[in-house]
């Protein structure tokens, strides 16, 4: 049960149980009262005895039921009939004696105090003649039943008083025990052991400060796997910069020692160097695109421009490049009207060229690429593709090839960091479209980017 809720069960049974109390109370009492009793009799008395009672006997009736305190029990005789009681003894149409009553006031004596008159006035002897007794309990009988009454209503006072001090303590310690162990879990996380897993009780899923567990968790795992990816880009950082870099200390240091003396063979190891140290300035601008696309104020400085207009020029420049590299590109480019959205050219146009040149190193000379686009105007979105009739890839290597530093099977020798394709993926999602690969080994991939637009 969540907080929130512990609190207003709470707050429900201490406002509305004394409600409920205080109800029953005076339902109670008013039930069990000489008034209760006397009304209802009347009421029948009314309804039953039309024709033996006249109007003067019941106004007189009716008149001495107002003038009797609620404290007393009373009898109406008349003609040695109960007319109306609500004393144990005398029930109502009991016809009772005189003897009969001076017994029952002597047998009850000890416990009442009686009092006997009779209710017509010299104006009123016409009628019917009515006597009233009257009773009281003794003061101290009465102190009893008062004692009593308190005794039941103070026991439920202690009652409702423990009840809340038990969820009080309950709801207190629920709370209290989901923060400590949540502070523990937290104070593990802050400490760097990112390998303890935030978890809490079933019994305590349900508790407003432990739903934050799973916020939490969330975060320790994407702490983790970012310390994983950090860790797998130092590792995959310090082996591939090593390659190029152990090349141009090897040839500078033979240089150097004399061991390649020969002009050409100097010259050559020269164009080597230049080569290495070009490639890791290429890497070294990969690895600063890659960390620039993390960036998340990147996407407010997108420029709002034709994607239509730059998709058919990067095209045209494929089919040029293509041709250089005696590689067959087709174009097929179905854009009708112009689109304009908020996009970074340099970083589109340095995902598709990536995409291009994987296609244009796993094809051979005379393989076709296939450059399409078009315009879906019903799902808002621009299409566009490069397939071509290269390698392919392995089936195994489909679902990894976007990650950090995962180079496949058929290209675990190629020169390079292996964030090529991770860097394209970074740049289609963070403009908010959406890249996939579909390939089959010796028979060729096929690159598809959906580029939504409209709103």
């Amino acid at each position: 049960m969540t907080i929130k809720k512990q609190f207003i069960l709470l707050s429900s049974i201490i406002v509305i149980i004394p409600i409920l109390a205080i109800c029953f109370f005076v339902i109670q009492s008013y039930m069990r009262s000489p008034r209760s009793s006397m009304i209802e009799q009347y009421n029948n008395l009314v309804e039953e005895n039309q024709d033996e009672y006249t109007e003067q006997d019941l106004e007189i009736i009716h008149r001495t039921l107002e003038r009797i305190s609620p404290d007393f029990e009373f009898v109406i005789f008349s003609k040695n009939k109960v007319v109306i009681s609500n004393i144990e003894e005398l029930k109502k149409d009991d016809f009772v004696s005189f003897e009969v009553l001076i017994s029952i006031i002597n047998k009850s004596s000890k416990k009442y105090i009686y009092q006997y008159r009779r209710l017509n006035d010299s104006k009123e002897s016409e009628g019917r003649d009515f006597y009233l007794l009257t009773r009281i309990i003794r003061s101290g009988k009465k102190y009893n039943r008062m004692y009593t009454t308190y005794t039941v209503l103070l026991s439920f006072i202690i009652g409702l008083i423990t009840i809340c001090i038990i969820l009080i303590i309950l709801i207190s310690k629920n709370i209290f025990d989901s923060i400590e162990k949540l502070e523990k879990q937290t104070q593990a996380i802050a400490n760097g052991n990112l390998d303890v897993k935030i978890d809490i009780s079933e019994e305590q899923q349900n508790n407003e400060i432990t739903t934050i567990t799973s916020s939490l968790e969330k975060m320790r795992i994407s702490l983790l796997e970012a310390q994983n990816r950090k860790y797998k880009f130092i590792m995959g950082l310090s082996h591939d910069l090593r390659t190029p870099v152990s090349i141009i200390k090897g040839y500078t240091e033979a240089i150097h020692d004399g061991i390649i003396t020969d002009k050409d063979e100097i010259n050559n190891s020269l164009e080597l160097i230049n080569t290495k140290t070009t490639q890791l300035e290429e890497m070294i601008e990969t690895l600063l695109s890659y960390i620039k696309l993390n960036n998340i104020e990147l996407r407010n400085k997108f420029i709002p421009q034709s994607i239509t207009e730059f998709i058919s020029s990067f095209a045209k420049s494929a089919e040029i490049t293509g041709n250089i590299f005696k590689r067959t590109v087709s174009l097929n480019i179905d854009l009708p009207y112009d689109v304009k959205i908020p996009f970074d050219a340099q970083l589109v146009n340095r995902a598709f060229e990536n995409i291009f040149s994987n296609a244009i190193r796993y094809t051979k000379e005379n393989d076709s690429i296939f450059i399409s686009s078009y315009i879906n105007s019903r799902s808002k979105v621009i299409v566009f593709s490069i397939k071509d009739t290269g390698a392919g890839i392995r089936k195994e290597d489909l679902n990894n090839i976007f990650e950090l530093f995962y180079r496949g099977t058929s290209s675990r020798r190629e020169e390079g960091l292996g964030i090529g394709l991770s860097v394209v993926k970074n740049i289609i999602e963070t403009h908010g479209w959406k890249i996939t690969v579909h390939s089959k080994l010796n028979e060729g991939s096929d690159f598809v980017i959906t580029i939504p637009f409209g709103n």
